[in-house]
């Protein structure tokens, strides 16, 4: 798969783009061009999608045509992108905090039986690639450990870490 376009589309400024949309039918927001100056022209295009006209060929084969729906508003754009990014942030946050608990669950049973229980296979079920897993998590330590101040390869200032 190629990543260079056989047939790239000309580039537009953001005023062209702001006309090309007007064309189309879009309703301008007094805010357009700053949201395609900062989000991208391309990526609110799946927001505006839906709002595209069904148009059939005659054939019965449905598309989208490239005119908007008659009032359709950069507005409701703008809301369902920001609906979507806080959608987005609270299902990351969700998921963060159910990996915290899992992680914490995890280490709370395994060091009950023994400090060093995930070092010994026979605590994991059977066909649990422990070998792979313990590989992962060493060179994970190793990382983390480059990367701390006064580490090796990496010196603190005399002023502490935050100087």
């Amino acid at each position: 798969m190629s990543l260079v376009s056989t047939s790239p589309k000309k580039f537009l400024t953001i005023d062209e783009q702001i006309e090309l949309l007007c064309g189309r039918g879009m309703v301008p927001s007094h805010d357009i061009k700053q949201w395609l100056h900062s989000v991208n022209y391309y990526r609110l295009s799946g927001y505006w999608h839906t709002y595209r006209v069904l148009e059939s060929d005659g054939s019965g084969v449905v598309r989208r045509a490239e005119r908007f729906i008659e009032g359709t508003s950069f507005t409701t754009i703008e809301t369902l992108y920001e609906f979507d990014r806080k959608l987005r942030t609270l299902v990351h946050d969700g998921i963060e905090r159910v990996e915290v608990a899992l992680r914490s669950h995890l280490s709370y049973v395994l060091g009950a039986s023994s400090p060093n229980a995930h070092t010994d296979r026979s605590y994991f079920r059977d066909g649990f690639d422990h070998e792979t897993w313990m590989k992962n998590a060493s060179s994970r330590v190793d990382r983390s450990a480059q990367t701390q101040p006064g580490s090796e390869g990496e010196e603190e200032s005399p002023a502490g870490p935050m100087a």
